[in-house]
C-alpha cells in the first residue's frame, strides 16, 4: 500500500469515527432536572458537586419563569431548572407559575424537552419541613418522580425519617454533604451521599435519557463504567452475529462501523 492510499484509509476511518460520534451524541439526547428548595439550602453547591462543568458558575442561565432559570452548558447533556423565591409571601403564584412550566414541558412531543426528575432540597440544620415543602412535593410528584434531598447533612438525629414521613410521595430521601465541612473543633466532615443521590436519580430517569444523565454527572464514576460495559456487551453480541456471516471479508465492512460506534458511545 502506498502513502497515498494509506492517507486515504486514515481519512476514511476518521470520517467514520466523526460520523459515529455525531450519531452517538444525537442518540444520547438530554436529561432535564428540576431542583427546588429555599434560598440558602445549598442547591448551587450541590449542582456543581455532582455535574460536569461547574454549571452554576460557568453555564448559561436563561429565565423561564420569574423565579426559575434554565441552566445549561454546551456539550454537557443536562439542563437544570433552578427555582428561587418559593418561600416568599407570594408562594402560591410562584407555585402556579412553576406548575404551568412543568405542564407545558410535559405536553411537548420532544422527550428532550420534558422535565424528567425533581429534587426537593431541605437543609438538615433547619430541622423543619415547611407546609410549602409538603405542598410543593405533592404537586410536583403528580407530574414527575421526585426525590427528597437533605443538604448540609451533618447529624441526622432522625431528620431523614421525618422528611420521609412528611413527604410520602417522594421516591426516596437522600442525605448529602456536597463539599467538605470544616467544624470549629478542627474536624472535617467529608462529602457524602452524592453517589447514592446519582444512583437513585438514575433509576428514575427514563431509559432513553440515562446515557445523557450518566455522561453529565461526575459524582459516580462506577455508574459510567456500568453504562460503558452495556455498550461493550451490545457491540460484542452484534460483532458475534456479523462474524457468523459465511461470506469472506464481508464481516470487515460491518465490524468496523460496529466497533467505531462502540468507541464513540
Amino acid at each position: 500500500m502506498n502513502a497515498g492510499s494509506a492517507g486515504t484509509g486514515e481519512k476514511d476511518f476518521m470520517d467514520m469515527l466523526n460520523d459515529a460520534m455525531k450519531r452517538a451524541v444525537e442518540q444520547r439526547g438530554r436529561v432535564n432536572i428540576l431542583i427546588v428548595g429555599k434560598t440558602g439550602v445549598g442547591k448551587s453547591t450541590l449542582i456543581n458537586s455532582v455535574f460536569q462543568g461547574e454549571l452554576c458558575k460557568t453555564g448559561q442561565g436563561r429565565p423561564v419563569t420569574s423565579e426559575t432559570r434554565e441552566i445549561f452548558k454546551e456539550d454537557i447533556p443536562i439542563h437544570i431548572f433552578d427555582t428561587r423565591g418559593l418561600e416568599v409571601n407570594d408562594f402560591q403564584s410562584n407555585l402556579d407559575e412553576l406548575l404551568a412550566l412543568v405542564k407545558d414541558r410535559k405536553s411537548r412531543s420532544e422527550p428532550n424537552e420534558h422535565i424528567h426528575v425533581a429534587w426537593l432540597c431541605i437543609q438538615e440544620d433547619s430541622r423543619r419541613i415547611e407546609d410549602s415543602d409538603i405542598r410543593l412535593h405533592e404537586r410536583l410528584s403528580d407530574h414527575m418522580p421526585l426525590l427528597g434531598v437533605v443538604t448540609k447533612a451533618r447529624s441526622d438525629q432522625g431528620f431523614r425519617r421525618k422528611v420521609q414521613e412528611l413527604l410520602p410521595q417522594a421516591r426516596n430521601v437522600l442525605r448529602t454533604m456536597a463539599i467538605p465541612d470544616h467544624l470549629d473543633d478542627g474536624h472535617v466532615i467529608p462529602p457524602h451521599g452524592l453517589a447514592e443521590l446519582i444512583d437513585a436519580t438514575y433509576e428514575l430517569v427514563p431509559e432513553g435519557h440515562r446515557t445523557a444523565f450518566t455522561a453529565a454527572q461526575k459524582a459516580n464514576i462506577a455508574l459510567k463504567g456500568k453504562r460503558a460495559r452495556k455498550y461493550v456487551k451490545t457491540a460484542a453480541a452484534t460483532a458475534a452475529g456479523i462474524g457468523g456471516v459465511p461470506i469472506p471479508f464481508s464481516d470487515a465492512v460491518l465490524l468496523i462501523p460496529t466497533q467505531v460506534g462502540m468507541l464513540a458511545s
